[in-house]
């Protein structure tokens, strides 16, 4: 074990870029992240990925429209919304199953 370490430690004495570059390049990271100009690349990249994969998608699911039709119906039925959302998608999915 001692053996080991001295041999880790003349490693790291003779290689301190591949010790230390990778943790400078994660602090850079973590700084340039918290800027706008990140956030605006983020949302370009994002907007270009969606827009070259989008001719390539398949259409939506042929759910969509009977369960959005489905909501009219349970408005008339049970009135207007007063519990929890989670109790309504319960119900949501309590009448999808009939």
């Amino acid at each position: 074990m001692i053996k080991s370490v001295s041999v880790l430690a003349r490693w790291a004495a003779r290689h301190p870029y591949q010790l230390f570059a990778p943790l400078v390049a994660l602090l850079l990271v973590a700084a340039f992240e918290q800027t706008k100009l990140a956030e605006s690349l983020e949302n370009q990249s994002v907007n270009a990925r969606f827009c070259a994969r989008a001719p390539f998608d398949s259409g939506g699911s042929r759910r969509m429209p009977r369960d959005s039709l489905q909501q009219p119906f349970i408005d008339l039925s049970f009135g207007a919304i007063t519990h929890a959302r989670l109790i309504n998608g319960a119900i949501e999915v309590t009448t999808n199953l009939i």
